[in-house]
């Protein structure tokens, strides 16, 4: 199966940023009001930050944490493995 096929199978269609965390695997894609983490070697998705509005939000990657700036602040998370984050920090 392609990449944009399986993306759409999980209903991403307008993809703003990914971005790909070379260290574990993991690829964060921006998509609207969401942040999604997918690992290609566990073969898991997840949402990222539900609690809070991404909607405009920034999303960047600085060695192994990913950093969000929108309308709440700035998040930071540290990526502790294949598909890993610690809690949110904002």
């Amino acid at each position: 199966m392609s990449l944009k096929k399986e993306l759409r199978f999980y209903g991403i269609n307008n993809i703003e940023k990914i971005l790909v965390d070379n260290k574990y695997g993991n690829i964060f894609i921006q998509e609207g009001s969401r942040l999604l983490l997918y690992n290609a070697f566990k073969n898991s998705y997840q949402n990222l930050f539900n609690n809070f509005v991404l909607n405009e939000a920034k999303v960047f990657l600085k060695n192994d944490i990913i950093i969000v700036a929108g309308a709440f602040g700035v998040l930071f998370s540290k990526i502790t493995g294949r598909g890993i984050l610690t809690a949110p920090i904002v």
